[in-house]
C-alpha cells in the first residue's frame, strides 16, 4: 500500500507542473530569419558597399508585428553557384567583411580573413562562418531589438584585398547571409 501512496504522490509531483504551466510556450515560435547581402566583384580592385534591411525577408515581413525578439544567430560568406562566379578559379587574397548599422553607420561586425579562397566555399563545400565575438552578436541584437519594428537596415561592405596578378577579368560573385532568430509570439 506504502508503493502504490509514493506511486501516485510522484506521479502527480511530475504530471501537475504540465497541468498548471499553461500554454505559454506553445504561443511562441522561434523563427529563422535570413537576411542577405550579394555583391558582385569585378577588376582590380574588388569592393562593393550596399545596405540590405530585415524587410527583405519575407519571413520578416510576414511575422514582423508578431516578433518579439531578435537574436543574431551566425554570419556566414557563401560563393555563387554560377558557372563563372570566380575568375580565375585560384583567384586567392584578404577578404573583409564589415556590417554597420544602417541608421549611425557605426560599424558592428568587422571581420578580416588571410588566404581566402572563394572556390572553397562554393558549392557543395560549406559556406564560411564567420567567427564573432561576444561583443560583435551582443552590438548586432542590441540595435535589432531596439529596431525590431521599424524595419533594422545594415551597410555590408566586402573588399578582397591582396590579390596576386591582379587583373580586369578578376570576379567574385558571392553573398554574405545574417542568419536570426526570432521569437514570435502567435
Amino acid at each position: 500500500m506504502k508503493n502504490i501512496i509514493k506511486l501516485v504522490v510522484l506521479t502527480s509531483l511530475f504530471i501537475s507542473p504540465i497541468f498548471w504551466s499553461g500554454c505559454d510556450s506553445i504561443n511562441k515560435l522561434p523563427l529563422n530569419v535570413a537576411t542577405e547581402f550579394p555583391f558582385t566583384l569585378k577588376g582590380v580592385v574588388l569592393t562593393h558597399t550596399e545596405p540590405f534591411c530585415m524587410d527583405d525577408s519575407e519571413t520578416y515581413l510576414d511575422y514582423q508585428g508578431e516578433i518579439r525578439a531578435l537574436t543574431l544567430l551566425r554570419v556566414i560568406y557563401r560563393t555563387a553557384d554560377e558557372t563563372n562566379s570566380v575568375i580565375p578559379a585560384e583567384l586567392e587574397g584578404t577578404f573583409e567583411v564589415i556590417i554597420r548599422r544602417g541608421d549611425t553607420n557605426e560599424t558592428m561586425i568587422h571581420k578580416i580573413i588571410e588566404n581566402f579562397k572563394p572556390m572553397d566555399y562554393k558549392k557543395p563545400n560549406k559556406p564560411y562562418n564567420l567567427k564573432l565575438t561576444a561583443l560583435e552578436i551582443s552590438a548586432v541584437n542590441e540595435f535589432l531589438n531596439s529596431n525590431m519594428q521599424n524595419n533594422p537596415c545594415f551597410i555590408g561592405f566586402v573588399e578582397l584585398l591582396d590579390v596576386q596578378n591582379a587583373s580586369s577579368d578578376n570576379t567574385l560573385i558571392g553573398t554574405v547571409d545574417v542568419l536570426i532568430e526570432a521569437e514570435v509570439e502567435l
